[in-house]
Parts: structure tokens; sequence; C-alpha cells
């Protein structure tokens, strides 16, 4: 097996008395491999590889028993592809590509070749569930006395929670509510006119008792992972009651243990009081929590003012007629974006 070439073999015949010699020559030609059609998946976003035992030489032949190698292949459209002698590669899909990618390759005895189609089937990922909350409205009407609650309700948010200090580990966290009059106690009403924050007042910096401020914390609590949120966030000022200093605030996300798997901080860049920040992280996540304040180095300074350019400003403060200034701010609306369920994937194999 696996000879080619000329064989020459001598013969002798015979009719009893007198023989004669000739020759006879057979030339083994080599048979060309043959190769097979292959056809791989994987999902838009991932890098699919695929080791020799499964690559491309893996369901194609060569009936010599000649050992065979990928001698050339052509360039994807839509990837990038590297593939090795023995058959082995990878694939690499553009961003945002879905759809067949089709490449020819060729494989070698070391005499004859044969060509054969790879196809890959880019899988669109699944889009993630977007939930926004909130943008209710200023005030209840007869027709639906629970209004302003049903906005702040949503698909996979669990509960919308507060503390007044949320230093204190045992203070617990309580369902903020939605209904009421009363302000002045954390157990109170915990929105003016519709935007979201937190009753009671810790830190004494608004004339609007709701407005999350000093050690006050409002945290959304969910029932399925999430790697992005957005928080758009009312009455947040620079210039602050005239002053030179700018609203701030915390924005963490914690995963199912608690650990806090992303932070970001953010500062008031326009007098409107209107303000929209994002958070997105690679790790999951299934609690959000707001708190007011800037950090002053690596101490997270509650209630405190950044400057104009989002650096620390100054720790809340007291002015000449005993009024005490600080960030506070209320939330308008949050939105979530929820990771897709994990479904098996396919099997990432050749055809043929």
């Amino acid at each position: 097996p696996g000879f080619t070439g000329t064989e020459t073999i001598t013969y002798t015949i015979s009719d009893g008395t007198t023989t004669s010699s000739g020759t006879l020559t057979i030339e083994v030609q080599n048979a060309a491999p043959v190769a097979v059609d292959d056809s791989y998946t994987v999902t838009e976003g991932n890098t699919l590889l695929v080791d020799a035992g499964l690559g491309l030489l893996a369901n194609d032949s060569d009936v010599d028993g000649d050992a065979l190698a990928v001698v050339s292949f052509s360039t994807p459209v839509n990837g990038v592809l590297d593939i090795a002698g023995d058959g082995s590669f990878s694939y690499t899909p553009n961003p945002g590509f879905s759809g067949i990618e089709t490449i020819s390759y060729t494989i070698g005895d070391g005499s004859a070749s044969s060509t054969a189609q790879l196809e890959i089937a880019v899988e669109a990922a699944a889009e993630p569930e977007v939930v926004r909350i909130g943008d209710a409205p200023t005030r209840v009407s007869s027709a639906n006395l629970n209004v302003i609650q049903d906005a702040w309700s949503g698909m996979h948010v669990a509960s919308i929670e507060h503390k007044a200090d949320i230093t204190d580990a045992a203070e617990p966290w309580s369902d903020v509510s939605f209904s009421g009059v009363n302000t002045t106690t954390l157990a109170g009403v915990d929105h003016f006119s519709g935007d979201l924050g937190v009753s009671g007042q810790s830190l004494a910096t608004s004339s609007i008792r709701q407005e999350l401020d000093g050690r006050e914390a409002l945290r959304f609590e969910l029932d399925q992972a999430a790697n992005k949120v957005t928080v758009d966030l009312a009455r947040f000022f620079l210039n602050d009651d005239g002053s030179v200093y700018a609203e701030s605030g915390r924005l963490q996300v914690l995963d199912a243990s608690g650990s806090v798997v992303g932070e970001t901080v953010f500062s008031a860049t326009a007098t409107s009081g209107a303000m929209t920040v994002n958070l997105e992280t690679e790790d999951a996540f299934s609690a959000v929590e707001l708190t007011s304040g800037a950090y002053d180095g690596t101490d997270f300074i509650f209630g405190a003012y950044a400057d104009a350019g989002g650096d620390f400003g100054t720790a809340p403060y007291a002015d000449a007629a005993g009024k005490l200034h600080g960030s506070d701010f209320l939330v308008d609306w949050v939105e979530f974006e929820f990771m897709p369920l994990a479904t098996p994937p396919a099997p990432d194999v050749g055809i043929g």
C-alpha cells in the first residue's frame, strides 16, 4: 500500500522443449486524495476552534494511504480564518456578521491534490431583553390609583428597596412605598411627582425630602442576570444651589453573592438637572445600588459634591445661614439589559 512507480517483472515461458523470456512492466500511478465538503457552526461574537481530530481532514481520504495535508485555502470575506496543515483551524467572524461563510480549501498527498468547500454558519447572537421602569406620571388618576407603582414595576425587577444609612449593616433593606403623603420617615412615600428617591431625608440638603441624599441608598433587586443598566436622573445640577460645585453620585452593580462587579461615579455636567448614566459589565449582576456623593481619593464621601471637572469638590457643608448643601437627586427611569438565558450550543463538527 502506498507504492507508486514502475514495477518490472521478468518471466519465462516454455513449450516443453524450448523456453523464451519476457518482461512485464506495470506502472502504478498515484491516486488523488478525495476531499469532502465540511460544515461547522459558531455563534456571532465567538471564535470557532476545531482541532485536527474534528478538522478538515477528518472526513477526507486517500486510497494509497498517503499522508494528507491542507496546502491552501481561500480568504474569507466575513471573518478571520487560520488553517493548519493538519486540518485544525480557527475562525472569528467579523463583528456584527451572521450568515454563511464559504471557503475553498485544497488538500494534497505530496503528488496530487483535491479541493472541497468549508462552510461556516455564523448564527446571530440572541438579543438581550431590555426592560425599562419609571417614566411615571406626575400624579395618580382616579382611573388608576396605582399608576405610579405600575410604572415602577417591570419584568425581572423583583423589588425596589432602600436604606436610610447604607453604612449601617444592622439596618435591613426595606421596600420603597408609592402611596401615602408622609415624607418625614423612611417608611413614607418615596416618589416626588413620579420620580423615585428615598423618603425621610438623612441629610437635609434639599427642600424635597424624597431626594436621595446623605447616606441613603436605593437598590433594585433582579431575578435574572443583567449586564447593563442605564439610569436617568432628575434634579441633578451643575452649580447646585448657586455654588461652583456639581452634584455627584455612585452607581454600583452586585452579583448574587453581594460582591460589587461594576461601578461608575458620575457628576452633573449641566444646569438643566437631567443626566443619563450607563454601566455595562462583563460579569453578570443581580442588584443595582445608587448613592449620592463623591470620592476623595479612595474614600467615598456620602453627599459630597464634585468640582466642575468631575473630581472631588467638597463634603456636605452648612452656609452662614445654617443651610446644608450637598449632592441629592431623584431617578426618572431605569433600564436594564438582561442576558439571554443560556442554551446548549450546537456541536461544532464537520458534516460529510
